[in-house]
């Protein structure tokens, strides 16, 4: 599904199996990357730049916060890392007709065997970002992502688009495969919840048929205390070391 384009020392470009367009070698390209001239998001989690590369109007995402990490740099010794497993997903979805945007290539720099620095790019798409107007459009999405065994597992309105022809696409998404019924629960409380400000839990659930006496509606509850306990902790920890810095 994808092939090894080129590597030198440090770094390991990868892109479809069946792309046709020809790369540039990887220092090139990490130059063009580079000097790609609109930056959309610069924060600690992550870089995301936008401009012409390939001919084409790109995206080009660093997932800086996954790349920090020591257990993601482990887990990358034995399996894909973030924008790589983002990559394969994106053309998952092309084969399977999951409505996204287009995969060009992805950037790999390894260090004793782990992942250290990457970048994904992909085609432009242009389009709106959704409302909560869009919301059973939304739901109809995710119902086909599921039914093709995956989960979105960040549902939020601005990673959901609505293109010129009036289709949704996504954007944004982590493509984790679909374990059964506590997946598709998931992402619709998800749904709800991070988007509360804008999305009544009713309207999710008018739409959704939710059986609250399901073991998969027990773990996705279950599952979401823990990460929402979890971020709690490492924000008290993040403040706690701020105040020790200044100290």
């Amino acid at each position: 599904m994808i092939v090894k384009h080129d590597c030198n020392e440090n770094w390991c470009c990868y892109s479809d199996s069946e792309q046709t367009q020809s790369l540039p070698d990887i220092s090139e390209l990490l130059s063009q990357i580079n000097s790609l001239p609109k930056t959309l998001k610069d924060d600690r989690r992550s870089l995301v730049k936008q401009g012409s590369l390939l001919g084409k109007t790109v995206i080009a995402k660093q997932p800086r916060d996954k790349l920090r990490k020591k257990w993601s740099r482990l887990l990358s010794l034995v399996a894909s890392a973030e924008s790589k497993k983002t990559f394969i997903s994106l053309i998952e979805f092309k084969r399977k007709g999951i409505n996204s945007v287009e995969p060009l290539f992805v950037l790999e720099k390894r260090k004793l065997g782990m992942v250290t620095d990457s970048w994904l790019v992909y085609e432009f798409r242009e389009g709106q970002p959704c409302q909560a107007d869009c919301l059973p459009e939304i739901v109809e999405v995710l119902n086909d992502i599921h039914s093709k065994g995956y989960r979105h597992d960040d549902p939020n309105l601005g990673n959901f688009m609505r293109a010129d022809d009036g289709s949704i696409f996504l954007i944004d998404f982590k493509g984790r495969a679909r374990a059964g019924s506590f997946s598709d629960y998931y992402d619709f409380i998800l749904l709800s919840k991070s988007n509360a400000d804008f999305i009544d839990p009713e309207q999710v659930e008018q739409l959704v048929d939710f059986n609250r006496a399901s073991f998969g509606y027990f773990l996705s509850q279950l599952y979401l205390s823990y990460k929402s306990t979890r971020s709690r902790l490492k924000e008290l920890l993040r403040r706690r070391r701020s105040k020790q810095e200044l100290n």
